[in-house]
């Protein structure tokens, strides 16, 4: 990123002959506004600058929620979900009996079907129970650093 010094480029783009204090106190105030703004801009190139360190790689990721919410001790860490097989027709908060598509005849086992929304989440942020953070915070940084089509669980220990 260019600095640029304000102050000194005004002494210098000034003429010799029209050189004097109020002169240049003029236009330094003409140049406050520019110099704010400049200022303005470089802490926002800073910023986007160091949001752009950070990816959806799970250490890379660990490492963020980390130093944002557990600088000292590092206790948050992330794990791949392992997949299973099963596939269910019915939604588990319903409490209801398993309905199974298949013939029994067929000898094949059985199919379970499950709805997309209730699919499992692909990895699981482990949190310390007594980490306090502020969790709407928490999610927005975990969602706009995942990819969007991977579901995360939460899980506190």
């Amino acid at each position: 990123m260019i600095t640029i010094d304000f102050i000194y480029l005004i002494s210098v783009l000034v003429s010799p002959r029209l050189y004097r204090i109020e002169l240049l106190l003029y236009i330094q105030c003409v140049m406050k506004p520019l110099i704010s703004l400049h200022t303005q801009f470089q802490q926002f190139y800073d910023r986007k600058t160091y949001e752009l360190i950070w990816n959806g790689q799970v250490c890379v990721l660990e490492e963020l929620l980390n130093r944002e919410f557990d600088g000292a001790l590092k206790r948050i860490w992330i794990e791949d979900y392992i997949e299973s097989d099963d596939v269910y027709i019915f939604n588990v908060e319903e409490q209801n009996e398993e309905t199974f598509v298949f013939n029994a005849s067929e000898l094949e086992d059985p199919l379970y079907i499950f709805k997309s929304d209730e699919s499992l989440s692909g990895f699981i942020i482990h949190i310390p129970i007594a980490l306090v953070f502020n969790q709407d915070y928490f999610h927005a940084l975990v969602k706009k650093y995942k990819l969007p089509s991977i579901n995360y669980t939460i899980k506190y220990e």
